[in-house]
Parts: structure tokens; sequence; C-alpha cells
């Protein structure tokens, strides 16, 4: 067993350490250094047919378990779009993305389509680019799947005050529940190499978020709420006490292999004390401001016109479990975006945008309730906002805890 690589952030290197198979590596938290029971061997928790080291390693979940279904209205008009020009540069990205999906059984090659769509490039944070196809026509043909997503505020307080955490990832989530053959035509898009349809289920079809959330919720239903939080691809195993680590994990391995989901193993970290989950930094201490959040707003120069208020008010929403009274310090802000208000940079505009960006340089950590905890709510009314804060007693902190 070795460090883990110094290319993790520091955060994440300080209680990671990096354990080989004859396969690849996998991220192990310090906890199995620190149990010689659990360090001596990690075979003590079964690892074969669990991960996924390439696609050949991922056959799919079976049929009869989740598949993937477009229920396209039939008073629909198929929609065939023309090719779009591409630059030279994202043309060969789009060719490389066809060669790689089609050497992986993901996509066909199709003739005489009754829909058509196009690529579409995005570029991602590390400015790669990441190939999208543009669905807008076909998923207004499709109805929406009511199948709720969890409530995030939710599974974030439930994984916090865990000793451990287990942070899981799916391999090409997506693509390891199959397309309904009935379907797979209607999914065809037109490149500069030819028309392709996918064979398995993609971003950007309408309803496969809610689809992937009913397949793992169907395969982790006896661990959700109790050692397992499942948010769309966003696996998180909790662990209350340390000793128990092994056990949770065994029993998630136990459920996933069941269904033939594989998970990648350069994405997974295993009984760490913290880790990002879903925007925000949880750990057995409570929730943290995600800080890469806060650098974004901090490097937030003031506003020119409306787009720069909006962008700034829609991050503080994303953060406003950690200001107390939001709504009545970024009042003068809010009233700048009112549709009859012309847009007027002004003091007041100016104290609240200063005083927000201060407030957030040292956020609360907040604390996740437990059953039965007792709460207090405090209430703050104005002419104009009402604000509550919400807190909870612990003698062994000394103070009040914000939730």
């Amino acid at each position: 067993m070795r460090r883990a690589p110094s290319s993790l952030p520091k955060r994440r290197r300080r209680y990671l350490w990096t354990r080989r198979t004859r396969r690849g590596s996998l991220s192990l938290g310090r906890t199995w250094t620190v149990n010689r029971k659990a360090s001596s061997s990690t075979s003590s928790v079964r690892i074969e047919n669990i991960f996924a080291w390439s696609p050949k390693d991922m056959p799919g979940v079976p049929k009869d378990f989740a598949e993937h279904k477009l229920h396209v209205r039939a008073d629909a008009k198929p929609v065939k779009q023309p090719l779009r020009r591409l630059s030279e540069e994202k043309r060969r990205i789009v060719g490389e993305e066809i060669a790689r999906l089609l050497a992986v059984g993901f996509i066909m090659e199709v003739f005489f389509p009754e829909w058509l769509a196009n690529p579409v490039l995005v570029l991602k944070k590390n400015n790669k680019w990441r190939t999208c196809i543009d669905y807008t026509s076909l998923n207004k043909a499709c109805p929406k799947d009511p199948f709720a997503l969890p409530r995030i505020d939710q599974v974030i307080d439930s994984t916090a005050g865990c000793e451990l955490l287990s942070f899981l990832d799916a391999y090409s989530g997506y693509h390891q529940i199959k397309l309904d053959p009935a379907d797979r035509l209607k999914t065809a898009f037109i490149t500069p190499f030819g028309a392709f349809c996918y064979l398995t289920m993609t971003f950007g079809l309408r309803n496969a978020g809610a689809t992937f959330q009913r397949s793992m919720r169907k395969c982790l239903l006896k661990q959700l709420g109790r050692n397992a939080h499942v948010y769309v691809d966003d696996i998180v195993v909790k662990t209350e006490k340390r000793c128990a680590l092994l056990k949770d994990l065994k029993e998630t391995f136990a459920n996933l292999r069941l269904f033939q989901i594989k998970l990648n193993p350069e994405k997974c970290v295993f009984g760490v004390p913290a880790g990002q989950l879903l925007g925000f930094l949880v750990s057995e201490r409570g929730i943290d401001c995600n800080p890469v959040k806060i650098k974004a707003i901090e490097r937030m120069e003031i506003p020119t016109k409306l787009r720069d208020v909006q962008k700034f008010t829609g991050c503080l929403a994303s953060l406003n479990r950690f200001i107390s009274r939001l709504g009545e310090k970024a009042l003068p802000l809010y009233r700048l975006m009112k549709k009859s208000t012309h847009f007027e940079w002004n003091d007041q505009a100016d104290q609240a945008f200063h005083e927000l960006k201060k407030m957030l340089t040292t956020p609360s950590v907040l604390a996740a309730p437990t059953e039965k905890e007792p709460m207090l709510i405090y209430i703050a009314a104005t002419s104009r906002v009402v604000s509550t804060v919400v807190v909870v007693q612990r003698p062994e902190e000394g103070r009040a805890q914000l939730v």
C-alpha cells in the first residue's frame, strides 16, 4: 500500500491511500491501515465482479431489472435535424467519440431513420470537450416520468455525522442500462461520418435520470436511509461507527453484484472521514460549504448589468443554508432584479454585495439533526422580509449550532 498520488487535492490526500490490485488501484481511507484486521487484506470484502476496469467488464444490468423506454406519443411527428456545420477541431473530436462508442458497443450505424438529432460539444471544467446529443425535438415528444428524485437537503443531513463515508460511482452509469429495442432508432443522430443510434441509455434523453434513480433505488432498497443513499449516479455508503465499515461495504457490494451494476474504481473512495456530496462537504462534525463555490463568489466583481446580479444571487441561493437571514441581507440586490426597475447600481446594493461576500469567507459548519433531537426556531420579521434560523442545543459543543 502506498500514499495517494500527489495529483489528488490536499484535502483528500490527508486521509487517502492507494491500494494496488491485479487490475488497477483503489482509493482507501486510512482506516484500512489503522485497523489491522481491515488492512491485512482487502479480500475480507469481496471485490471481484464489482469493478469495471474497462467497458468490456460491463455487461449491463439484466433486462428484467431495468430497461429505458421513451414512450414517444403516438401523434408525435418525427423530426429530422439537418447536419450542422462543425469546425475542424470539433469534427475531429466527434469522430474520435464515434469510434470509441462503436468499439465499446454503445452505438451502431443506422440507415433511413425517421428521427435525427445533432451532436453538441460542451466544454467541461478541465477545458476538454464532451460530446452530447441535442435531443430537444425527441424529448418534446416524450411524457415526463413523475418518479421523484430524493431531496438533496435530506440526503446531506442524513449523511453528515457518520464516522466514515464511502463514495461510489457507477462505471459509465447510464450506459449500464439498455434501451428498449423498439426505441433505439428514435435516438439516431447525424454526423459527418454517418448516422448512428444508441443501444444503451445515454445522457440527454428525457427521463434517463428517473430511470437510473429508480434502478439504483430498487438495487439498494434494503439499505436506503439506513446505511446508504443514492441521488442518480451519486452513491454514498455511510458508516456510523468505523468498526462497521466492512459490514456496510459487504452488504452494498452484494446488492450491486446481484444486479450486475459495476463501479468505476478510479472514482470510488472507501472509508474516509469526509468527502464531497452533491455540492457540499460532509463529515462527522457536520456540513461544510464547498470551498470551490465560495472561491467562485469571492472572484466575482461588482455587477455592471442585471445578468451579473442574477448570477450572484443564484450562487447565494445554492448556499442559503450557510447565510442566516439571507432574504433580508440580499434585499437591495433583489430589488434591482424587478422587471419594472431600471438597473442602476447603488450604495445599498454595493454594501450588501460586499457584506455577503465577507460572510462567506468564514461560513458556519451546519449540524445534522438526529431523530427526536429538540430544535429551536428563531424568527425575524420586518415589513418586507420574514427570516428563520433553526438551531440545535448540544451541551458537548458548548453552544448552539445552525442546522
